[in-house]
């Protein structure tokens, strides 16, 4: 039978810092996408924006 592998708190706290490392460089390169390629107004983007985010805070709380 396999042993189960414990992920220790510092690789976590690691692999969540990256996480928002990345997507601090995704938010401005879609605001500017939305933008000018797809013409939509920054307000529009702005809404986009913050309902992925709230998506994703929902999808952090339930998945755990």
């Amino acid at each position: 039978m396999a042993q189960k592998q414990l992920i220790k708190t510092p690789w976590l706290i690691a692999g969540q810092f990256m996480n928002n490392i990345g997507m601090s460089f995704i938010w401005p390169l879609t605001t500017i996408y939305m933008h000018n390629v797809l013409g939509k107004s920054l307000t529009e983007t702005g809404v986009v924006l913050m309902l992925n985010s709230v998506a994703n805070v929902l999808a952090s709380t339930i998945g755990g």
